[in-house]
């Protein structure tokens, strides 16, 4: 009976350990990146072949994020770039216009969660900092396609962003050493 006892306490104490743990790990996480490879001079610029294998080299690398939202800006080339992730999580990417009201209904409705952001070279940064981070680079050039942002919000508001490449080389800005995780 005593040894019985034991073990009620310590499977208590552990589930109790655990789920402070959990609680306390608890954070919201936006995955922020530009759009594919694009074909410039075909209407609507699609992706190109190499844009479609990169859109799904990000599903790859966002499989087991859980992804509960997905916001794209209104270009068939941001659009298809989000598709194969959106597609896994069962997901319909909701279009946005402005940074600070996407960034306002991540933080009231997807709390804790994890959310994909596909934008362009001029607007990554933009959203970076409308989400509380402070920019790794200036501003991304239109070789720069490689690059994927994550923007870790804590319980206690901290804001960190970091980031990493993805997929096949394509760039010709490079991440700063101390963002690369």
């Amino acid at each position: 009976m005593k040894d019985l006892l034991k073990y009620i306490l310590f499977i208590l104490f552990a589930a109790g350990f655990l789920l402070t743990q959990n609680i306390a790990a608890a954070q919201t996480t936006v995955w922020i990146v530009r759009h594919a490879e694009k074909d410039a001079k075909a209407p609507g610029q699609p992706l190109t072949k190499e844009g479609q294998q990169r859109a799904n080299d990000l599903l790859k690398r966002l499989e087991r994020e859980k992804i509960a939202a997905v916001w794209t800006t209104d270009f068939l080339r941001t659009r298809q770039t989000a598709e194969p992730t959106a597609r896994h999580f069962n997901l319909t990417p909701g279009i946005y216009m402005d940074f600070h009201a996407v960034a306002d209904t991540i933080l009231e409705k997807y709390k804790n969660k994890s959310v994909l952001i596909v934008g362009h070279s001029n607007t990554l940064m933009p959203a970076v900092v409308a989400l509380g981070a402070a920019k790794p680079i200036d501003i991304l050039e239109e070789e720069d396609y490689d690059m994927l942002f994550k923007v870790t919000i804590a319980r206690d508001g901290h804001v960190t962003v970091t980031a990493n490449y993805y997929g096949s080389s394509h760039h010709v800005t490079s991440i700063p050493a101390n963002y690369i995780r």
